[in-house]
């Protein structure tokens, strides 16, 4: 039976913002079972969870795996909710001016904004004092889209990727913990695959001349993302 795989991530999946279509999701399955891309440029792993529950209202009969290339958790907004409306999870969306933005969104503002500004240090201290908190919602939040999943497809292998943003200095120290450990420690104890490959960052591909504007994988990035995958189908 052919691979049927369904790809979510931020705008190392997919750019949505964009007349770009260079993903590494265009090299898995193949021409009768395609990779099902839905990854939103911008996004954080709140918009993730609006975009798998969409798909789960058209879900596909012969899906087995879910790889998940998991957006930062400086992507989400700075004020901490317990409850994860709808309204709430339209925020974890970075705010930037090729990526039109609702201004009722825009109004919480974000830890990607902040740090990628870098101006308030008094507010960025206060982030990476409580950066263990904003790890924690994104880790309740990738098991509430696991579960979704597990609850339609009881079968599926559960992969998490690593692509990290490593070319503005304060979301990289915000989000390595994350990556190199808080997800690692989470996938084991899940059950789910974890690749981590330590070039797998933007200033590496960058250097390699993996990119076509320094940061997204262009077509010889998008390979090498998706033969690292495939050894984990």
């Amino acid at each position: 039976m052919s691979n049927k795989i369904l790809c979510c991530g931020c705008s190392f999946t997919k750019r949505t913002n964009v007349s770009v279509d260079i993903s590494y999701c265009n090299y898995l399955g193949n021409e009768s079972a395609p990779a099902i891309n839905i990854g939103e440029g911008g996004s954080g792993i709140g918009i993730s969870l609006l975009q798998v529950e969409h798909f789960l209202q058209t879900p596909s009969e012969n899906l087995t795996h879910f790889v998940f290339q998991v957006p930062s958790p400086a992507r989400q907004p700075i004020k901490i909710m317990d409850q994860f409306s709808e309204e709430y999870l339209k925020r974890f969306r970075c705010v930037t001016d090729s990526l039109p933005y609702n201004e009722v969104f825009a109004k919480d503002e974000g830890i990607w904004t902040c740090l990628l500004k870098g101006e308030d240090t008094k507010k960025i201290e206060s982030l990476f004092f409580d950066k263990y908190k904003y790890y924690d919602v994104s880790l309740k939040l990738i098991d509430i889209i696991t579960d979704k999943l597990l609850k339609h497809y009881p079968k599926l292998k559960i992969i998490l990727l690593r692509y990290e943003k490593t070319n503005c200095p304060l979301i990289y120290e915000f989000s390595k913990v994350f990556y190199k450990k808080t997800l690692k420690n989470y996938c084991k104890e899940k059950g789910f695959q974890y690749i981590y490959q330590k070039n797998f960052e933007t200033e590496f591909f960058r250097k390699k001349g993996y990119t076509y504007d320094e940061t997204h994988p262009n077509t010889t990035g998008a390979k090498l993302i998706a033969r690292k995958i495939q050894e984990s189908l």
